[in-house]
């Protein structure tokens, strides 16, 4: 186990550890999966015209597509798409299953510390398969962070407040977003986005991506800035003459932590 200075930084243990990584596997394995199904959505049937058998690929959005009379290949192209959405049909539902049975474990290892609405916009995002379109920005990126590296921040402060607002907010973001990102922040936070690009803080850099785990177990995939570009946008934050003191005095602990945290937990990240 890693030895750090700073008490309020804390490794997961060996058994919390380990479940991280065996419901990771299990939750990438589904979005490959998934991936897999969007490519095979609609369906494939034959249509009789004139007397000749033709082959039809269908879409979700009642499009159909003539591939062509019957012939033994196109009878090939048949059966092999019917026994891959039936083979990716079933392989999802087994994933599901074991996806909630390391919920369940989960929980009981106490992996994650997540909360449960910041995992709830993040999978509501995923279904709209939005989620490449998502980047989250402020203090909930610290989930993310923590996440990657297998360690707890043992200071309630550092987390704050949520700044999911809810659902519906998340929603209305969404709807308003312009360009390739939607930014989840909380409403004091929100309008210093344009000032840090601004001011060439690089938001739209580089991304850290990993699964967060909530305290009930559910998993996300989350998108967000990197851990240097999260140290120079708080430090930025808290030397703004209009940021409240309070929130000034939690950017500067968030900066510190995630600091610390990179060159022992992430340090394929310096």
């Amino acid at each position: 186990m890693k030895k750090t200075q700073d008490k309020h930084i804390q490794e997961i243990d060996e058994g919390a550890a380990r479940q991280y990584i065996d419901s990771s596997t299990v939750f990438i394995a589904l979005q490959h999966a998934k991936k897999k199904a969007v490519e095979l959505r609609g369906g494939m049937i034959w249509k009789t015209r004139n007397g000749t058998d033709y082959l039809i690929r269908t879409t979700t959005g009642s499009g159909q597509k003539n591939l062509g009379p019957r012939s033994e290949e196109n009878e090939a192209i048949f059966r092999e798409f019917h026994e891959r959405k039936q083979q990716i049909g079933d392989r999802m539902s087994d994933l599901r299953k074991e996806l909630d049975r390391h919920r369940k474990l989960n929980k009981v290892y106490q992996v994650g510390r997540a909360p449960e609405l910041l995992v709830a916009v993040l999978n509501k995002h995923a279904s709209f398969g939005m989620a490449e379109h998502l980047t989250v920005i402020g203090t909930d990126s610290l989930y993310a962070y923590i996440a990657g590296a297998g360690v707890r921040f043992d200071v309630d402060e550092a987390l704050g407040p949520k700044e999911v607002d809810n659902l519906l907010n998340a929603k209305r973001k969404l709807r308003e977003a312009k360009g390739d990102y939607t930014h989840l922040l909380n409403r004091e936070e929100d309008f210093f986005i344009v000032r840090a690009r601004n001011a060439g803080i690089p938001l739209d850099d580089k991304l850290y991506s990993t699964m967060i785990v909530s305290r009930t177990g559910r998993m996300a995939w989350m998108s967000t800035i990197a851990p240097a570009t999260f140290i120079i946008f708080k430090r930025w934050l808290a030397g703004q003459d209009d940021r409240d003191p309070l929130c000034r005095a939690r950017d500067i602990m968030q900066a510190d932590l995630v600091e610390e945290l990179i060159p022992e937990w992430l340090p394929h990240l310096q």
